[in-house]
């Protein structure tokens, strides 16, 4: 809560967005080096995440630019790693293997081969869109073909995945890839660059969704934008990413209370999918956010920590839950049906 008190009070986006972009960089520390048990049946916290509200007003990508800071200043401590221990190897004989990069923020333009081969040694990765509209339009391209298929299969860390490509030298091969999302668009442009199948395929399915097409912030004046991030409490968000970073493989555990939460609430979403009054779209939603829940808590107790969750983080996890579930509704049965006129005229009645 502290971190998110943080972002909140230096980023002038409401306070959902900075939320939704925090967990997605949170679950890209993290990685698959936290999950529950059992081998057979692991749960990693990877998170696919999705904002969505109108341009420039609503800062968007101040919301992601902020939740990735510290994540941004890892990224660049292993950028000079790799090129020190790259020249060294460039003047050395030459007769080991070249030093890999490593990435924890994934290249946001790179080949479905080529995010293979990153994901082969990694232990973690967060890919960020600022444009999640234009990088959908990007994957009618050729040489992105095969991308949206790809992350679809990554959100379900599969226990090995190949891909096959001409531009390969040979099979890519990854063990248990986990890696998150954030992205950020308009509803118009997400709008038009979505296809009927990535309903029916479940990609969208797989993103928590925050809209907002209001900002209800109070503004502030570009000359005092820099006293508001001064003024902001002193919290070490750095201590929290690079102690994520940083984390041994640890197993997740649930107090019998926190249990008894998550799974209540696993039963009220059962209940809904049950009643035959959701769309395929929406119930294929609601079954993937039972498994986020439980993601919300594990993340909120190794930000507090802890590899135990408790019933605080179990409550929070279900009210961070039940926003998500109201979205998807919004946009599935609303935002993505209106047109241009329908949005104006609710921007009309909004300013009346």
């Amino acid at each position: 809560k502290k971190l998110l008190l943080h972002l909140d009070k230096i980023t002038g986006s409401p306070t959902e967005f900075p939320l939704t972009a925090l967990l997605a960089s949170l679950a890209g520390t993290i990685g698959k080096k936290a999950y529950y048990g059992p081998d057979k049946h692991r749960i990693y916290l990877n998170i696919y995440a999705l904002i969505i509200g109108p341009s420039s007003y609503m800062y968007k990508s101040t919301a992601i630019r902020n939740a990735t800071l510290d994540l941004q200043q890892i990224q660049k401590m292993l950028h000079e790693k790799y090129s020190s221990e790259f020249e060294k190897w460039n003047l050395g004989d030459r007769k080991t293997p070249a030093p890999r990069k490593e990435y924890v923020i994934l290249p946001v333009d790179a080949t479905p081969e080529k995010v293979a081969d990153i994901l082969q040694t990694q232990q973690r990765g967060l890919t960020t869109f600022n444009e999640f509209a234009g990088w959908l339009k990007r994957l009618q391209g050729t040489h992105q073909l095969g991308a949206k298929e790809l992350y679809t299969e990554l959100y379900d860390n599969p226990e090995s995945y190949s891909i096959a490509r001409k531009t390969a030298e040979k099979d890519v091969h990854i063990e248990t890839p986990v890696i998150s999302i954030i992205g950020a668009s308009t509803i118009e442009w997400l709008q038009d660059s979505l296809h009927n199948s990535d309903q029916a395929s479940g990609f969208l399915a797989r993103f928590i969704v925050s809209i907002r097409n209001r900002n209800d912030k109070p503004y502030v004046p570009i000359s005092q934008m820099g006293n508001k991030t001064n003024s902001a409490p002193l919290f070490d968000t750095g201590e929290v990413f690079n102690r994520l970073y940083g984390l041994e493989e640890t197993i997740l555990y649930r107090t019998k209370d926190a249990e008894a939460i998550l799974t209540a609430f696993e039963y009220e979403l059962k209940g809904e999918q049950d009643s035959g009054k959701l769309q395929d779209n929406e119930s294929s939603f609601v079954e993937r956010l039972k498994y986020y829940t439980h993601k919300f808590a594990g993340i909120i107790a190794l930000v507090n920590d802890r590899p135990t969750i408790q019933k605080q983080d179990a409550e929070d996890a279900v009210t961070i839950a039940r926003y998500y579930r109201e979205n998807v509704t919004r946009l599935l049965n609303s935002e993505l049906l209106g047109n241009i006129y329908t949005r104006k005229q609710e921007k009309v009645f909004n300013m009346i």
